[in-house]
């Protein structure tokens, strides 16, 4: 379990070399379900310097995400956030410093398990989770750095789960340091002298003194010598070695998990049979190629652009390497889309698909396999040049030097390389032609520039650089420094007094460098306030402003303000600082006025401390005005001294003045512990379902079957597609009326017509 140790400078009041006391007994414990948190609080004296900690049945405890310790203003509590029943147990505390120390009374607590199985299966990471939010925190904490006190040390070495372990096995190791507040604190762990990296598999835990390293699981590389490494702003520590033997397994399974009746079963029918063994036996006769016949034809006579085919019939033997080639004159023929040759059906073919007159010659065929070759007759083939394929330029005139300076070029690019190398670097170094200009005496804000010539201008390793009394100069707001066709220039685009010095130009290739002559430019400063008129001498505003100026200055010095210089004197408190009565971690504000020349330098001491600024105190200083101001006092209770030395080089001053700090009523030992929230029950009572009758009727009821849902579609489809909306039938019903109605007047018509024919017959 971690130690909980209080700053001394929280409580200066505390009474020095006191042995720590047990106000009362330990309050807490008892009986208590499983999942539910545990608080034991212990009143405690002095509250200083104190380390506490915890045991458990005589046993020390583990730092763990469950446990929560706090020892601040005399009360040291424990919290166990989510028990289990191995917290079962008496408990009791040990409270120590440097002068003694005391042990509490033990008390029992017992944690009833639950009955409920479904509470085995609660995850603890949730109460690693609960731990970090709902654990109390600290009102009281001081904001004050944590320092060592010494070089960290072991409490207890490096212990291994299993030295011997198996491939895919995993291992913890675990150490304990000595559990003091220090901000600086690093651990490391080492491999054999490396440093060991965190991932997938490996993960470090420093947790209040407790010291883990995980390994999820382990690899034969993995074995080695693992030292613990603990370092912090006082020095570093090195813990015993431990050692890790991991045992690899076979990568490669070769074993059979069938039972032997089926192994034997497999080898038989994994043996060949006497057919295949009578192959094996006989040897394979090799019959080298042949051919059958002679090339045909063995002689033909054709024009330019005509096609040829040469054939012959072949016997390739049982070879399986088979080659064949044709052949003109002895030399093998290029094939390619204008000849192309093939062997189908045992049948060797050679076409030219448009002859040339180059391809003239005796034609010959030879085939090979790894048993032999063989060679047909020739045949002689004449090809006569009818000027049907036009192979010289067309260009006209002066345009065919232009293919012959495109043909050099491309020979001269298919051209062989040389093996010779040519050194391509300058044999001589640079020479400055032109030496840059004298400038002498110039008025700030004045333009300057340089240029330097140089050979060789086409040198590609030339450097040049531009200097100002050793310093080199680079392009800038003011400078601009330029190089181009052996041509360095440097220009300054306004002057002002700190340029003046020496420059010079320094030029450099592979074989040597140079350097300019030196030029002195002197700038001098221009007047910073004008004082005389820019009007021109003489004219009417300048006269006019002349006037004005004689009728208001007075004869004499006798109206002329002359300012008192101070002399300089030793420093002295005008303002001196006042008392303050404050309550803790209330504002305060101390206000000085300082006089004498030259300005002393104000150093603030409290208690006999000097007062350094921070995020919490603060010191001004505005001419002979200074003050300190704490935007939060601390809690220093009782009277306290505050000294201020004002010091220059003439002497020294100081003024004093008392800081009365009330401490804040500590109200937390009236207060009960309020027990939290356990949501781990909830949970649980969450997992439970209450199936309601129409719920489970809906879930029991019988599907239906593939066939009934494609009915069920096939009704709804047929129904949507005969659906008619009643707005719908009636317009067409209305549209039937009238059609009717039409109909019928129509038939009237004509009756009426023939009636009235009558009577007037």
């Amino acid at each position: 379990m971690s130690t909980v140790a209080m700053p001394a400078t929280a409580y200066q009041a505390s009474t020095p070399g006191n042995p720590p006391q047990i106000l009362g007994p330990l309050s807490g414990g008892g009986e208590v379900p499983e999942g539910e948190p545990v608080h034991l609080e212990l009143r405690i004296a002095p509250p200083g310097d104190l380390q506490v900690q915890w045991f458990k049945d005589g046993v020390a405890l583990s730092a763990g995400s469950r446990y929560n310790t706090m020892c601040e203003r005399g009360l040291a509590s424990l919290d166990v956030i989510y028990t289990i029943p191995e917290d079962s147990g008496t408990y009791f505390c040990v409270i120590s410093n440097p002068y003694g120390h005391a042990q509490s009374e033990a008390v029992p607590v017992n944690v009833i398990p639950e009955i409920d199985p479904s509470q085995d299966h609660i995850d603890l990471q949730s109460a690693d989770l609960y731990q970090a939010t709902s654990a109390p925190t600290k009102e009281y904490e001081r904001d004050q750095r944590s320092q060592p006190k010494s070089a960290p040390h072991f409490t207890q070495q490096p212990v291994i789960s299993s030295s011997d372990v198996l491939e895919g096995e995993p291992v913890r190791i675990e150490a304990y340091l000595d559990t003091t507040s220090d901000s600086t604190l690093q651990v490391d762990w080492m491999k054999n002298g490396q440093p060991v990296g965190t991932g997938s598999r490996f993960n470090a835990v420093l947790d209040r003194g407790l010291i883990v390293l995980e390994i999820g699981y382990c690899l034969a590389e993995d074995s080695g010598l693992y030292v613990c490494v603990a370092t912090n702003a006082l020095g570093h520590t090195e813990s015993q070695p431990v050692e890790l033997r991991c045992q690899p397994e076979e990568r490669i399974v070769t074993k059979s998990i069938l039972d032997q009746q089926s192994i034997n079963h497999l080898k038989q029918l994994e043996e060949p049979g006497e057919d295949y063994d009578y192959m094996i036996n006989s040897t394979v006769q090799g019959i080298p190629p042949s051919f059958k016949a002679n090339l045909e034809p063995s002689s033909v006579q054709v024009s330019e652009d005509e096609p040829v085919i040469f054939s012959v019939p072949v016997d390739c033997g049982n070879g399986d390497r088979l080659v064949i080639e044709w052949k003109r004159d002895g030399q093998v023929v290029k094939t390619g889309s204008r000849i192309t040759g093939r062997l189908e059906l045992g049948i060797a073919s050679l076409k030219i698909h448009y002859a040339q007159p180059n391809d003239t010659g005796a034609y010959t065929c030879h085939v090979s396999t790894e048993y032999g070759s063989a060679d047909c007759g020739p045949s002689n083939l004449l090809c006569e040049a009818t000027g049907s394929i036009i192979a010289a330029s067309q260009l006209p005139g002066d345009k065919e030097k232009g293919l012959l300076a495109i043909e050099a070029i491309e020979a001269n690019l298919h051209a062989p390389r040389g093996t010779v190398w040519e050194d391509d670097s300058p044999h001589e170094a640079p020479v400055i032609i032109q030496q840059p200009q004298l400038v002498g005496e110039i008025e700030e804000g004045t333009a300057i520039h340089f240029d330097v010539q140089v050979e060789p201008a086409a040198d590609p390793s030339l450097i040049v650089e531009w200097f100002k009394s050793g310093n080199l100069l680079t392009s800038g707001t003011r400078f601009k420094v330029a190089y181009e066709r052996g041509l360095a220039i440097l220009d300054l685009l306004y002057t002002i007094p700190e340029d003046s010095g020496e420059y010079w130009c320094r030029v450099e290739n592979k074989a040597g460098q140079v350097e300019s002559n030196h030029v002195q430019v002197l700038c001098n400063p221009s007047a910073s306030v004008i004082t005389h008129s820019n009007l021109l001498q003489g004219s009417e505003g300048y006269n006019l402003i002349k006037a004005i100026e004689e009728v208001d200055q007075p004869d004499g010095d006798e109206y002329r303000y002359v300012e008192d210089e101070e002399v300089d004197s030793a420093p002295n408190f005008d303002v001196k600082p006042q008392p303050a009565t404050i309550g803790e971690g209330s504002p305060v504000k101390f206000l000085v006025r300082v006089s004498g020349k030259p300005t002393p330098q104000l150093t603030w001491y409290l208690n006999d401390e000097p007062i350094e600024q921070d995020s919490i105190t603060k010191i001004y200083s505005d001419g002979a005005i200074n003050y300190l101001e704490m935007n939060r006092c601390p809690a220093l209770q009782g009277t306290n001294k505050l000294h201020v030395i004002a010091q220059n080089q003439l002497g020294k001053a100081e003024a004093e003045t008392i800081l009365t700090v009330l401490l804040a009523e500590d109200f937390r030992p009236d207060l009960k512990h309020v027990k939290p929230e356990n949501p781990y029950k909830k949970m649980v009572g969450l997992r439970k379902v209450d199936c309601s009758p129409e719920l489970n009727k809906a879930l029991t009821r019988t599907k239906p079957s593939a066939q009934t849902i494609m009915e069920m579609e096939r009704g709804s489809e047929m129904k949507a597609r005969m659906y008619r909306s009643p707005e719908v039938i009636e317009a067409e019903k209305m549209l039937d009326q009238l059609a009717l109605n039409l109909k019928k007047s129509e038939v009237k018509r004509p009756l009426v017509n023939g009636g009235h024919q009558n009577d007037v017959a």
